[in-house]
């Protein structure tokens, strides 16, 4: 597996706007391992971008929205 830490995964979340697809591609691992380590990691605002993704289905139409 892909050593990669927590704080990587936030951050790029973070930076990019990225869901959990994006995440997990570009560090080249699975979904749930991302979803996992962005739980474990406890980041609220990691957490929340995750949140917006799901509930919207799209990171789009959320953003969208808040213009």
């Amino acid at each position: 597996m892909i050593q990669v830490e927590d704080t990587e995964i936030v951050d790029y979340i973070i930076k990019n706007n990225a869901n959990v697809r994006e995440t997990a591609k570009h560090f080249g691992m699975s979904r749930q391992t991302v979803s996992n380590r962005i739980a474990r990691s406890k980041n609220k605002k990691a957490q929340e971008i995750m949140e917006k993704h799901l509930k919207h289905r799209s990171k789009y139409k959320y953003l969208e929205k808040e213009k």
